[in-house]
């Protein structure tokens, strides 16, 4: 597999996990605050659409932080173990993990 191949590889991997992640969130939250609408899908992109009416301001507060804080989580793990990634020998695995 080309060097180009996998980077394309890699960073579509990346996208996906971005939306995983980050609307993810939204999703568990507005799920649990019982305020879930819908999901838009826009384009490429994805949208969690909720009942406004439903929530507080602090619940509201909390629904949008919740993609950037998983969003954060995440990253922060991946420099964590970036020993951990970087002794591994797959090259694709590498590019997903943006470390080739």
């Amino acid at each position: 597999m080309s060097k180009r191949t996998r980077q394309y590889i890699g960073i579509l991997f990346a996208i996906i996990v971005y939306y995983i992640v980050h609307e993810g969130a939204h999703l568990i939250v507005a799920l649990a605050l019982h305020a879930f609408k819908k999901i838009n899908f826009m384009g490429i992109g994805i949208q969690i659409d909720i009942y406004r009416d439903r929530l507080t301001d602090m619940q509201l507060g909390i629904f949008c932080i919740a993609g950037v804080t998983a969003t954060l989580i995440t990253a922060y793990a991946l420099v964590y173990f970036k020993d951990k990634i970087c002794e591994i020998k797959n090259k694709l695995v590498k590019a997903i993990f943006y470390m080739e």
